[in-house]
């Protein structure tokens, strides 16, 4: 009897401390622990008269996310507004992201899956040729990161 009840207590012991150990099945997008690789898998820039976009795709850890940065011009081709577009693969991501972006003073907004950044502040009055420069370089640096 005294055996068996060792036993149990052992096993008890043991069956505790596996558990304990187990892999974390937190996700490390939602749970932002873990540095994230990141990696641009197709870009591609558009400009529309007054309007700038440049759309990648980016691979973050097992999700990819659509982004497109936009930049609407006036006449005079000065920025007047810009928004980043992240469309995310669950909309449990994307309200993820729009929680720890006004956590941060952000301002977003969410449609489903698709958190919009308003980064007007960041740009507005900048030039488009200054602008599409700036593009062109991300562009540049995506396409020969592949």
């Amino acid at each position: 009897m005294k055996k068996f009840f060792l036993f149990c207590l052992m096993a008890l012991t043991c069956t505790t401390t596996f558990i304990a150990c187990g892999d974390d099945d937190d996700d490390p997008i939602l749970d932002g622990t873990e540095n994230i690789d990141a990696q641009v898998t197709k870009a591609e820039m558009k400009d529309n008269g007054n309007q700038l976009i440049l759309t990648y795709v980016m691979r973050i850890s097992t999700y990819q996310a659509t982004i497109k940065w936009i930049c609407n011009f006036d006449n005079d081709q000065i920025c007047t507004s810009s928004t980043e577009e992240w469309t995310w693969p669950n909309e449990q991501i994307a309200k993820s992201d729009e929680e720890e972006s006004k956590a941060q003073g952000e301002n977003v907004k969410r449609n489903g899956k698709t958190v919009i950044h308003d980064v007007s502040d960041q740009y507005a009055g900048t030039e488009k040729n200054v602008i599409k420069e700036q593009m062109e370089m991300m562009l540049s640096v995506y396409k020969n990161d592949k």
